[in-house]
């Protein structure tokens, strides 16, 4: 099998976005997937039972891609040409176009949950089932409204509460009684 560096974008979130891409890219190529070191945890779990997709440094592109003899396919990278041509299209559509898939596609997000990982963090977080709020913001820069926040106890992700795994918090999540969260990871990941 042909290997072939699969590059988009380097938010946590766009791992999220670009899953079903890089699945299916994994159905006939060996994808080697840069990663940023603080997010390679997560994205390692996203990927650990998919053996045709490996998680390397993102800055080891060069190194790699001379190792392995590959081209590098980019997603996502000509913002300035999708903004002046594609004016109806969004930024998640635009990695679609870039992988020649159709956006459908994006409903084949594919994780293999953990349930017992997932329940040991819940546990940690000490809140009983539908007690509380789940709220992602980011405190130095962009908060919720707290006028939006019911009168319970709130749980801020990355605050409150932290794991260095995204896919930890979806117990969490789920057992919420609501969820407010900034445009960030954490609505990719509750949105797929």
């Amino acid at each position: 099998m042909e290997y072939i560096i699969l590059e988009h974008h380097y938010g946590l979130g766009d791992y999220i976005i670009c899953n079903p891409i890089v699945t299916n890219k994994s159905l006939t190529h060996k994808v080697l997937l840069p990663v940023l070191p603080h997010y390679m945890e997560s994205v390692e779990f996203l990927y650990r039972t998919n053996p045709n997709v490996i998680c390397i440094s993102s800055d080891r592109i060069g190194e790699k891609q001379n190792e392995y003899k590959c081209d590098i396919k980019k997603i996502g990278h000509d913002h300035v040409n999708h903004f002046n041509t594609f004016t109806e299209e969004n930024f998640e559509e635009m990695f679609y176009r870039h992988a020649n898939m159709d956006f459908k596609c994006k409903a084949n997000f594919h994780l293999d949950r953990d349930l017992k990982r997932e329940n040991e963090f819940f546990k940690k977080c000490d809140v009983d089932p539908y007690s509380y709020v789940f709220v992602h913001e980011y405190t130095d820069r962009v908060k919720i409204d707290p006028e939006y926040l019911p009168d319970c106890k709130i749980i801020r992700a990355a605050v409150d509460v932290h794991s260095p795994n995204i896919f930890d918090y979806i117990t969490l999540i789920n057992f919420s009684q609501e969820v407010h969260v900034i445009e960030s990871s954490f609505l990719c990941l509750i949105d797929l």
